[in-house]
C-alpha cells in the first residue's frame, strides 16, 4: 500500500512478461493519491497494466511511450480514464484503424492537453472526443498524406466542440 504515492514511472527490460504471467501485483491498489503513470521503453505494457491492478480510473495524467502494443487493450484503458487532464502517447507501431473503423469513440471529458505521436497510417485523434482540450500536439512518423490528418483534426474539433489555444 502506498497511501501518499502520486506518480509511478515504469521502465522495463525485455522478458519481464514471463515473470508477470506468474504474479498479480496488488501494491498499487492501495494508492488513493496516484494521479500520474508513465510507461516507457516497454513492449506489451498493456500486460503490465493489467497485472499491476493500477487505479486507472483516478488518473489525471498518462504518458505511454512504447514501440509495440496491443491497441485494443489501450483502447479499453483509455475508455476508463474519464478524469485524465493530460494524455501523451507515443506509439509508433499501433494501427488504431482496426478498432476505429467501427466508429467506437473514447470520451475524455476532462482532458485539456493531448499529445499524440503515432504510426503515419493511423490517427488516434480520429476516435477521441475531448471537449476541454486546449493544447493539441500531433506528430506522425514516416510517409503520410497530410490531408488525411487534417481531416481527422477537423472531425476531432467538430466532435469535441473545443477551442484550441495551441496546435502543434
Amino acid at each position: 500500500s502506498f497511501p501518499r504515492l502520486e506518480m509511478v514511472d515504469i521502465h522495463t527490460a525485455p522478458g519481464y512478461e514471463e515473470a508477470l504471467d506468474l504474479i498479480q501485483i496488488r501494491a498499487f491498489a492501495g494508492a488513493p493519491n496516484l494521479k500520474e503513470i508513465r510507461l516507457r521503453e516497454m513492449e506489451n505494457s498493456h500486460i503490465l497494466l493489467g497485472r499491476m491492478d493500477l487505479p486507472i480510473e483516478q488518473l489525471t495524467a498518462l504518458q505511454i511511450d512504447v514501440s509495440s502494443a496491443q491497441e485494443v487493450q489501450y483502447f479499453d484503458i483509455l475508455s476508463r480514464c474519464a478524469k485524465l487532464t493530460s494524455l501523451d502517447m507515443c506509439m509508433s507501431c499501433i494501427y488504431w484503424d482496426a478498432i476505429i473503423s467501427d466508429g467506437t469513440q473514447i470520451a475524455l471529458p476532462s482532458l485539456q492537453s493531448l499529445s499524440l505521436s503515432c504510426h503515419p497510417n493511423s490517427s488516434l485523434v480520429r476516435c477521441i472526443t475531448a471537449p476541454l482540450v486546449t493544447d493539441l500536439r500531433m506528430t506522425f512518423r514516416g510517409n503520410q498524406d497530410i490531408r488525411i490528418h487534417a481531416r481527422d483534426l477537423v472531425q476531432f474539433q467538430h466532435r469535441s466542440s473545443t477551442t484550441l489555444t495551441s496546435l502543434t
